[in-house]
């Protein structure tokens, strides 16, 4: 399998394995271990399951799968016991035409993504808590065009890419959820 597409790639937190998606037909999330090379499907259905993320500190990953139709945030665990954290039974019906970039926190209890809403567009940042409960919007800034980030390793902090104002962003904001966002850098576009 070494000429089918492959993305992105994510490295586990102890560095000894590399995870991407691969273009098979349907995309799977494959596991390499940097040891030996040896290379093996981690979650392979005959759907797409792509964007894996690993936790920091826990054995345990999310991904985006169609397998039940519309796109799903599952999280898989060291036992391979995968379940749906997000759906989209989660906000309003008609509302969501994409979920794209999730981010497990640091201890795996949370989930960050970014929503692309059906009919506007909008991409907007939320967070879920993987006990369950309804998202909650990780910022308190509608207007803005929020783009997928990463955990401070405190787990205090979300960093992402915002479009302001016809500007590309660098934010912060706390993980509270509904938070004011700060700025970190702006480039001109």
């Amino acid at each position: 399998s070494g000429t089918n597409p492959r993305y992105p790639l994510t490295a586990s937190p102890d560095g000894r394995k590399i995870l991407f998606s691969e273009n098979t037909g349907n995309y799977d999330v494959i596991s390499v271990d940097v040891s030996n090379a040896s290379v093996h499907p981690l979650i392979a259905t005959e759907r797409d399951e792509v964007m894996p993320a690993w936790a920091a500190r826990k054995p345990m990953l999310v991904y985006v799968t169609d397998r039940n139709g519309p796109q799903e945030i599952w999280l898989h665990t060291a036992d391979a016991a995968d379940r749906p954290v997000v759906t989209a039974r989660d906000f309003p019906p008609d509302t969501t035409q994409w979920l794209m970039g999730p981010a497990l926190s640091p201890e795996a209890d949370r989930v960050i993504y970014t929503k692309i809403d059906q009919g506007t567009g909008g991409n907007h940042l939320w967070i879920s808590a993987l006990s369950g409960g309804s998202p909650v919007p990780l910022t308190n800034n509608s207007k803005e065009t929020e783009y997928p980030g990463s955990w401070s390793p405190d787990g205090i902090w979300f960093v992402y890419l915002a479009y302001r104002d016809g500007v590309e962003t660098l934010m912060q904001v706390k993980t509270g959820g509904q938070a004011n966002p700060v700025v970190e850098s702006a480039e001109a576009s």
